[in-house]
């Protein structure tokens, strides 16, 4: 599945092209109420001379309790999607 996603407020450090896997697992942690008035913040790493998110992570409020999901690096999505293309439909919404 590929979409292209746009926020209501900009979220630090999540922007860019980059995979997302296991779709599941992310709404396994965002429905987890041990999360609820946790942490939730996003991490990022240097790869190939460029900043890019790497993760998304959770943090319960006490800190004891913490996941991470990992987001695919633009490098390795492009590799294996090399065959893809994107057209607008008549709404004008790419596809």
């Amino acid at each position: 599945m590929i979409f292209n996603a746009t926020t209501h407020e900009p979220i630090a450090d999540l922007e860019g092209v980059f995979g997302m896997s296991s779709l599941n697992k992310l709404d396994l942690h965002l429905k987890c109420p041990e999360y609820e008035s946790g942490l939730i913040s996003i991490k990022t790493d240097i790869r190939n001379n460029e900043t890019m998110p790497v993760a998304i992570h959770f943090e319960n409020a006490n800190g004891d309790f913490q996941n991470d999901y990992s987001l695919v690096p633009r490098f390795v999505a492009d590799m294996k999607l090399k065959d893809v293309g994107f057209f607008r439909n008549t709404l004008g919404y790419w596809i």
